[in-house]
Parts: structure tokens; sequence; C-alpha cells
């Protein structure tokens, strides 16, 4: 059938993609007698309508394998389109196509940062992630430029390309990203900080400290909520001072950073620091299900590790609620089941179907 649409054009590709299996190599499409599909496609390419050439860039994308040079050939010369919608469709979508390095397509696409859309830079910096190799100078160097831009998304983007590329222990681009954390746009903080945790070392105690000052940050929940992930991250196993900054967002007002918290202790405590464990136990009956659920399966995790007080405490506690009976929500429910599964106090399913009332979800 001819469809009109362009979005059924590319919803029909897509689907055909997704059943037949055929994103993985171009002999794949040999052996599965797909050359008439890949054929059209190739044909839209061209067509008059730039909807239908942006249709068959998308579709390609989705179809094609990594490496055949005629497919690059092919979606590669729509850089060049009149159309801006067919040109971002080309940038997002050559990544997927090509192996990282290609010094052609890495010129190509670096010839779209200084472009007047906004998106078409966007898009170039995501590209330059995936195509340029890991530490190439010349793809740093115009991330770096465009960390100045007037755009926030194209400015957050630079800073995701300069953490991909740059490589671990980058000291250079590691001052570049800490400098970000005290930017005005608190979008841009919140990425610097999610940064750094591809690029420093652990332990490093001044990034700590920088990541920890953000941990109070008074206007955004979503600062404080990734300060705490990244430190979790970058900080040392049983580090008494990050564990105690970290544990005080455990009231903070915001649940996410709650959550958050609840996961950060549990990967930095010791087996043998019960101080983690008081901590967590009153997060068993915090208002919010995701923070009950977080805090028994960390509490049941630090009780594997070989932590006896931990698992007394914890199984005493879960006495106490009568396993759960008075626990509402289905995800906590199933959560206490299976961590006293771990712990040998029988199956999940045993657990769940013993005496215990119907599941409900909280509304």
């Amino acid at each position: 059938h001819e469809f009109r649409s362009s979005v059924c054009r590319l919803l029909l590709a897509s689907g055909l993609s997704q059943l037949r299996g055929l994103r993985a190599t171009s002999k794949d499409w040999r052996d599965r007698s797909a050359e008439p599909l890949l054929a059209e496609l190739l044909a839209r390419l061209t067509r008059k309508g730039s909807a239908s050439r942006r249709a068959a860039v998308y579709a390609l994308g989705h179809i094609a394998g990594k490496g055949d040079g005629s497919i690059i050939a092919a979606v590669a010369s729509r850089l060049a389109d009149h159309r801006d919608s067919v040109r971002l469709a080309t940038i997002e979508v050559l990544p997927r196509l090509v192996e990282p390095g290609d010094p052609g397509l890495l010129d190509a696409v670096k010839s779209f940062l200084p472009s007047p859309d906004w998106r078409l830079r966007e898009a170039a910096l995501h590209a330059l992630a995936s195509i340029a190799e890991t530490g190439d100078s010349a793809a740093l160097a115009a991330a770096t430029e465009l960390l100045g831009d007037n755009e926030r998304y194209v400015r957050m983007a630079a800073l995701r390309t300069l953490a991909s590329l740059a490589g671990r222990g980058n000291q250079q681009v590691v001052c570049t990203v800490v400098a970000r954390i005290e930017d005005s746009d608190a979008a841009l903080r919140q990425a610097a900080l999610s940064c750094l945790a591809w690029l420093v070392e652990v332990g490093d105690k001044r990034i700590v400290a920088a990541v920890a000052a953000c941990l109070r940050d008074p206007e955004h929940w979503q600062i404080r909520q990734t300060a705490v992930s990244t430190l979790a991250q970058l900080a040392q196993r049983g580090d008494q001072i990050i564990i105690g900054a970290i544990a005080e967002r455990l009231e903070d007002e915001d649940w996410p950073v709650r959550g958050a918290a609840v996961d950060a202790l549990g990967k930095l405590a010791d087996a043998s620091d019960v101080s983690v464990a008081s901590h967590l136990l009153p997060c068993l009956e915090d208002c919010a299900p995701y923070v009950r659920c977080a805090a028994v399966e960390r509490l049941a995790a630090l009780a594997e590790q070989g932590s006896a007080d931990t698992t007394s405490r914890l199984m005493q506690r879960i006495q106490g609620w009568e396993f759960g009976v008075h626990e509402c929500h289905c995800m906590v429910r199933r959560a206490l089941a299976e961590a006293l599964e771990r712990l040998g106090c029988g199956s999940a399913e045993s657990l769940l179907l013993r005496g215990v009332a119907p599941l409900a979800v909280e509304v």
C-alpha cells in the first residue's frame, strides 16, 4: 500500500525492522531478502517531499547495521539537504551507522557546530560524542567552545560531550566541569554534577567536597538528588564525613532526594558499619513507597554482607510489621518478601501468600 503520510511510512519501516530483527550487520539484509525494502528507502532519500526524505533517513537508522559504506554514503549525502529537518535527522542517525573515528564524517559533523539553528548545534554535539574517539583534542576543543552558547540545551550537550570524550582523569576537563556546578543555570549545574561521575577518580577529596556542597541547594531538589547520586560513585566506601552528610538528606522534603540518599548510604557503607543501618531503619516507615522499598533492599544487602546486627534489627522491624500486613503498597511488600527470601526465610511467593492481606497499590 502507498502511504501518503511520512509518519506512517516511518512507522511501517520501523515496525518491519523490529519484526525481522534486522539491526545487526549489512549481511543480514541479504540473508533475509530485504533488498526491496532497502532499495525503496534509499530511493526515498531523493524524493521531492522533505518529509519523505526525513522518514527514510530515520528508517535506515533503525534498520541498517554499522559499517555498510553504500548506506552511510547515501544517508550522509542528506547533510547537504536544503531542509533543516532532513539535515537534523541525518546528524542524529549517522552515529548509528558509522564506527568511531571516521575522519570524513567527523569533519562533516563539526561543520554544523556554528549553525544558526541551535537544534543542529545540539545534534552535532551529540553526534560528535558518538563518532569522535576518546581524547580527540579537536573534538574536545570544539565542545569546550560551545559551553558559552546562548542556548541552554547546546551548553548541556557540550558539557556531556566533553565528559564522554575526555576519559576519566582528564584534569583540564574536570576543572572545566567543576566550574559549571556554580553556574547560574540550574539545569547546567545538574548536568555538571552527573558528568563528574564519569570523569573523576574515586576518592578525589577536592571534587568530593565540591559535590557535597551541593547537597544543601535551597531551591532545586534535582541538584540535591544528583549530588547524592554522584557522591555514591565518587566517595570512598566508609567515608564517615560523606555518610553523615548524605544521612542528613534522609530528612529532605522531597522524596526523590530521600530515595537517592538511601541508595547512596547502602553503597557507601561497610558491612561492619552499624550506624548506616541505624540511619536506614526509620526509612522503612517513610511516607514514600519508593523510599521504603529502597530501604528494604539496602538493609537486606547489608545483612547479606555479614552484618549480624543489621540482620537482627531488620528481622525485628519486619516482624513488628507482622510481615508487612500494614504495608499497603505492593512494590514494598514484594521487596520485603524478596529480602526475607535472600535471608533464608523461605521463598518470596510463599511469604507473600502466607496470611498476608491482599496486595493493594497506594493511591
